[in-house]
């Protein structure tokens, strides 16, 4: 994906959340407040994952999200 996006003249920043809810709203917070222009997000929390989309659309930031269904 960094071969692509630098491809493209894009910026890709990606973080890991290690399936803990709180550090994925924290990372997602901040990236809002980076103002990027899309986030997508491997959703482990169905409620939480909707707060934090509601938060990115309120300032015009797209979301893509995915469940993710296996560990290890």
């Amino acid at each position: 994906m960094k071969k692509e996006a630098d491809a493209q003249g894009a910026t890709l920043k990606i973080e890991y959340f290690e399936f803990d809810p709180v550090k994925q709203a924290e990372q997602v917070a901040e990236m809002i407040k980076e103002k990027v222009n899309i986030i997508i997000i491997a959703s482990i929390d169905e409620e939480s994952t909707k707060k934090l989309v509601e938060d990115a659309h309120a300032v015009g930031i797209k979301m893509i999200s995915y469940e993710v269904i296996a560990k290890n």
